[in-house]
């Protein structure tokens, strides 16, 4: 038999224990009812559970055996030693109960399962009422040991009330006598009054064995265990369990030495390898943990534990990948602990931890403080440093900012320099504007009054020709006479008037040509323009030329289908318009010139002003030769019809 636990035992027995409580958890639905099988080690529960579980048996020599084996059946095999190692669990939805086979109370099977099974049952009950069922193996009609192990099984669970199943050979009684027989034996006893039920199961002989494992009985033993009453039973106290509790106290020392141990190296170690965050932690850690060894927190002993253990390890930055993971189990297997502490023997002596802890804790609470007062110095330190260093730093941005601010304040100038500039040329644009758009409005309005001028001459001359167009056709014949005798006269005046209109189309054409002269002297640049104006004139001029000798030629013919009389009078009077519009252009082009030159000295010309100025004259040039022409030709018509 074990006499002392290690880690590897409990790791090994957290581990089964979880496993089972949760195939206990999977199996368990609602409104489900948990049964348990217990007794003694050979009573005969494996065979019990196997046959409510449906299990058919066969004899294999003198023992009994299963006929074919599962998984779900527990394993059978006759003696005094306990072949089931954990519990097996069957769910009969049917009944809507839960089965289970569970291992022998007084097994002798070591420590470690019995504290297995009896962490376990204590878990189980705890979730709520159960249906407990004591099996007893009884070939004859006497209690076994006199109910020496029934009364050890009551008092170990707190004076429950249970059910007793007989699991005998015994032919002699049928079961109602067996029964009384057995309800006489515990009279003797004064645990009778636990006992609500009692049920027999025979066992199988040869001869009967499908008789008395038939699938009749099993369903009326389902009905037996259905009738039966739940009961709440308390967790019952745990034989040998101080054996959890010495060991979670010898454990948690050795670990609190072990840090103690790896603190005092590491505080006796200079370091300057640290950073100020570092630094920060640490002191924060450090009066955490002072906090801890000095103060009642009221903390359980797993509550301690963990806080110093997980202290020491930020501080030193200690465990190697082994260490931890052996701390980290050690610490699982304490928080699992700590939910059966009422049921563990000595638990309550873990509280001896906190001041283990806290006298392990003056072996090194003079190096704790003085790593204090070192790491607050050196925070003193380097706090006066940054200070320092950023007092520096705000001189510096200030000097900066004052340099931004000249350099903003010099752009500010420069850029109101450059306003002011850009503000004067922009008025000086905007009075030459004005004076331009003053002009144009001039030249409009000008434009228009020579335009309704010449509309109302044109209506009037209109009006005047009809009126006399209509006089000269009813004085056709008495003039005819009289147009012929001043023929001559006219002819001659003709003559005078040509030569004067050439004369000033020679005098203009001088003009032109000094203004052409004076342009080139001053802007040179503009020379080539002049002369292809020039030369565009003169292609204009000739092609006028031309068109005015296929008039002539044209006109001539027309001429001659005309009254002759009707002929001279409307030349007569053409020419004398063709006069007054002559005088009209030349004086109008004559103030132009004026007005542009005034124009170009005030505003010192250039290339678009010459180019408009020459348009302009070459418009009124080209209107006057063509009057010029057109008097011409009305003279050689007289000429011609005259000479006819």
């Amino acid at each position: 038999m074990e006499t002392q636990l290690t880690e590897n035992n409990l790791l090994e027995l957290r581990k089964r224990m979880i496993s089972l409580f949760d195939e206990c958890i999977n199996n368990h639905k609602p409104s489900t009812t948990i049964t348990l099988l217990v007794g003694l080690t050979g009573a005969g529960k494996s065979t019990i559970f196997n046959f409510l579980c449906g299990a058919e048996f066969v004899y294999n020599g003198r023992q009994l055996e299963l006929k074919q084996n599962s998984d779900q059946f527990s394993i059978m095999k006759g003696g005094m030693v306990s072949v089931t190692k954990e519990p097996k669990f069957y769910m009969n939805n049917n009944n809507k109960h839960l089965l289970i086979d569970f291992p022998g109370f007084q097994d002798t099977t070591g420590n470690v399962d019995q504290l297995l099974f009896d962490l376990l049952f204590n878990k189980i009950v705890s979730m709520g009422e159960v249906k407990i069922i004591y099996v007893i193996n009884n070939p004859n009609n006497n209690l076994p040991t006199r109910g020496t192990d029934l009364q050890a099984f009551i008092s170990q669970l707190d004076n429950p009330h249970f059910n007793l199943l007989l699991n005998c050979y015994n032919d002699d009684l049928d079961d109602e006598e067996l029964i009384n027989d057995i309800k006489e034996q515990l009279k003797q006893t004064k645990f009778q009054s636990n006992i609500d039920k009692i049920i027999v199961q025979r066992k199988g002989k040869r001869d009967n064995l499908d008789e008395v494992f038939k699938d009749n009985h099993r369903q009326i033993f389902w009905n037996q265990i259905q009738a039966m009453n739940k009961v709440q039973i308390k967790p019952r106290n745990i034989p040998k369990s101080q054996l959890i509790s010495e060991f979670l106290i010898s454990e948690a020392t050795n670990k609190i030495q072990e840090n103690v141990k790896i603190m005092q190296d590491f505080f006796n170690i200079k370091s300057d390898e640290t950073n100020q965050q570092q630094n920060d932690d640490m002191l924060a850690d450090l009066k955490i943990f002072k906090d801890l060894m000095q103060n009642d927190k009221n903390l359980t002993a797993l509550q301690w534990f963990e806080q110093f253990i997980n202290i020491c390890e930020k501080l030193t930055n200690s465990g190697k990948q082994q260490q931890t993971k052996i701390g980290k189990d050690f610490i699982s297997l304490f928080q699992y602990f700590e939910q059966f502490k009422e049921f563990i023997n000595g638990y309550q002596l873990l509280q001896t931890i906190n001041e283990f802890g806290k006298q392990a804790f003056k072996q090194i609470e003079i190096l704790i403080d003085t790593k204090i007062e070192l790491i607050e110095k050196l925070k003193q330190a380097e706090e006066e440093r940054l200070k320092a260093e950023q007092e520096k730093q705000k001189a510096e941005e200030d000097a900066r900012k004052e340099k931004q601010e000249r350099q903003k304040a010099e752009k500010e100038r420069q850029k109101a320099e450059q306003d002011a500039i850009k503000e004067k040329q922009e008025r000086q644009k905007a009075e030459q504007d004005a004076i331009k758009e003053k002009q144009e409005r001039q030249k409009a309005e000008e434009e228009r009054q020579r335009t309704e001028e010449k509309r109302r001459a044109e209506e009037n001359r209109w009006a005047e020709e009809k009126r006399r167009a209509e006089q000269d056709r009813q004085r056709q014949q008495t003039e005819i006479d009289s147009l012929n005798r001043q023929y001559k006269l006219q002819e001659e005046k003709i003559r005078m008037q040509q030569r004067n209109l050439e004369e000033q189309q020679t005098k203009m054409e001088n003009q032109q040509k000094q203004m052409q002269q004076e342009s080139k002297r001053n802007l040179e640049e503009q020379q080539r323009r002049e002369i292809e104006n020039k030369q565009i004139q003169e292609r204009e001029r000739l092609k006028i030329e031309q068109e005015q000798k296929h008039q002539l030629i044209k006109k001539e013919r027309e001429a001659k289908v005309i009254s002759e009389s009707v002929l001279y009078k409307a030349s007569e009077y053409s020419n004398q318009e063709l006069n007054m519009r002559l005088d009209i252009l030349i004086a109008e082009k004559n103030k132009y010139i004026n007005e542009q030159f005034e124009l170009r000295n005030s505003l010192f010309g250039g290339a678009d002003w010459w180019w408009v100025y020459y348009s302009k004259i070459g418009d009124y040039e080209r209107e006057i030769q063509y009057i010029l022409d057109h008097v011409n030709f009305h003279w050689m018509q007289l000429e011609y019809s005259s000479h006819d």
